[in-house]
């Protein structure tokens, strides 16, 4: 006889419910209000199970392998992701000096009609660790550099795989860049992550073979 979701005693103790296929002891189906059981004069049937074996508890194999490919194919996705978020956050610090320091080298530019390679000309502080004249390190690695033509100022990564560039108003162009590895898929997504439009120029740059994107 059939019966699903039963609860099979065995002395007393309470198992899993499971569905149950069959009850035979000795040759003779038993039930004890429907369900398999057990009677002073009786033996405890044996069950069969449906897809289950008695006593088995676990994952199986399977089941294991689905998850550890669940877990890989999420740390496929994500991994980079976080690469871009961390190194978007680094960066934005770097733009927020980088803009303070043009526009305290614009200053000193009116007032003394040419730009300056020397950190200590400008009329601001920069938090960081100065290790030449013109150029500081922040505590995320990036470093701010004065250009020595005069013409910008630029950040560059811990790895090397960005830049930022913000020229000055004179006597070049107004205008800010970010250059991306091009072997390096993160470092393109960081500018694209900032606001960079679509690449504005490819070329040898300083950190390799750069995307440039105009922010």
């Amino acid at each position: 006889m059939t019966k699903e979701n039963v609860v099979v005693y065995r002395s007393g103790v309470g198992l899993t419910s499971k569905k149950v296929v069959s009850c035979v002891t000795s040759g003779l189906h038993l039930t004890y209000n429907g369900y398999c059981g057990f009677t002073p004069s009786l033996v405890i049937p044996q069950c069969r199970y449906a897809g289950y074996s008695e006593g088995t508890s676990g994952f199986t194999l399977i089941e294991l392998l689905v998850v550890v490919l669940i877990i890989g194919i999420l740390a496929a996705v994500a991994l980079p992701q976080c690469k871009v978020a961390v190194e978007k956050a680094r960066a934005m610090e770097a733009i927020t000096i980088l803009k303070s320091v043009k526009e305290a080298g614009e200053r000193y530019y009116l007032a003394n009609g040419s730009y300056t390679t020397n950190f200590e000309d400008l009329d601001i502080d920069i938090p960081g660790t100065v290790q030449a004249s013109y150029q500081i390190e922040l505590s995320s690695g990036w470093k701010i550099v004065l250009d020595a033509g005069k013409t910008y100022v630029y950040a560059t990564n811990k790895l090397n795989t960005n830049t930022l560039v913000f020229y000055y108003t004179h006597p070049a162009l107004d205008a800010r860049f970010c250059y991306g590895l091009q072997s390096n898929a993160v470092s393109k997504q960081v500018c694209k992550s900032l606001g960079g439009s679509s690449p504005y120029n490819s070329e040898r740059c300083t950190i390799g073979s750069c995307t440039i994107y105009t922010l």
